[in-house]
């Protein structure tokens, strides 16, 4: 999280979105390491996420094995916070 937020102002009873795969999460916690740094753990069913890699609308996004995710999630302001990666799809042969 950016510079002044602190681990309460997540929102730990809205799930966190993985977009595009529309993946919700199952476990959220915020903490704030020595330095006032503020992290976000998630966790997420292995199961829906192979699901939802499996769409063809999904697997359509996939370019040389990698696919651009959104973590989305919600503050206790209502306000949504985000973050965005590439990640490497490793799809069954």
């Amino acid at each position: 999280m950016p510079e002044g937020f602190y681990p309460e102002d997540v929102d730990p009873n809205s799930p966190v979105v993985v977009e595009p795969l529309g993946v919700e999460s199952e476990y959220i916690d915020a903490s704030a390491d020595h330095k006032g740094i503020v992290t976000v753990e998630l966790d997420f069913w292995w199961e829906n996420t192979c699901v939802a890699l499996a769409d063809p609308n999904i697997t359509d996004l996939i370019y040389d094995d990698t696919l651009e995710i959104a973590l989305v999630g919600q503050l206790t302001t209502g306000q949504y916070f985000c973050a965005t990666d590439l990640v490497k799809v490793m799809m069954p042969k």
